[in-house]
């Protein structure tokens, strides 16, 4: 009975090494899978953290040069506004749609005598005779794409003096307005 219990008991140990090392086996398989998938992914991570860092730098880039081209764009525009504001020649940009003044230069304030905020409620109109503003309304209705003289006209400034002004006109779009640049040369003296 013994030597049959040590039979059998070989048997069953044997059975449960072979099983043992099957499970170890299997162990060992799903240690590679794990770290064969481990590699994969710090592969793909390591790639794609390559490609963000890379996009990231571009991308600071770009927002160095826009911010560059900011600046250039912000200078540039303090420039034209200071020769806008500074030319010797009487200046003005009118709303093509309701005549009113969207813009108006210290020559012009100058010469026809209003205080700016007195000149920006102004129309078109208000410098002309009230004979001319017929005339000055269908002016306006014709369109001017390139620059050109529009005549002499006579303006009132603002202490009732009347000025003869040659206009010369451009169309253009001004804070999303159909408006026009409009430069009045003073010619009272040599008339």
């Amino acid at each position: 009975t013994l030597n049959l219990i040590y039979a059998f008991g070989s048997i069953l140990l044997l059975i449960g090494m072979g099983h043992m090392e099957m499970v170890i086996q299997e162990r060992d398989r799903a240690r590679w899978s794990e770290e064969s998938i481990r590699r994969k992914w710090q592969t793909q991570f390591h790639e794609e953290t390559t490609h963000l860092v890379k996009a990231n730098e571009e991308l600071q880039q770009e927002i160095a040069r826009r911010e560059e081209t900011g600046r250039a764009l912000e200078a540039s525009e303090a420039a034209y506004r200071y020769l806008f504001s500074e030319n010797p020649q009487p200046m003005w940009i009118l709303d093509l749609r309701t005549c009113r003044f969207l813009a108006v230069n210290n020559s012009a304030i100058r010469l026809y005598g209003f205080a700016f905020e007195e000149f920006m409620e102004l129309t078109g109109r208000d410098l002309l005779l009230p004979s001319s503003v017929a005339e000055f309304l269908q002016d306006v209705s014709k369109p001017c794409p390139e620059v050109e003289t529009r005549g002499v006209w006579k303006h009132c400034k603002k202490d009732g003096t009347l000025l003869a002004v040659e206009v010369t006109s451009v169309d253009m779009k001004y804070a999303g307005l159909s408006a026009r640049l409009i430069v009045a040369n003073d010619i009272t003296l040599r008339r």
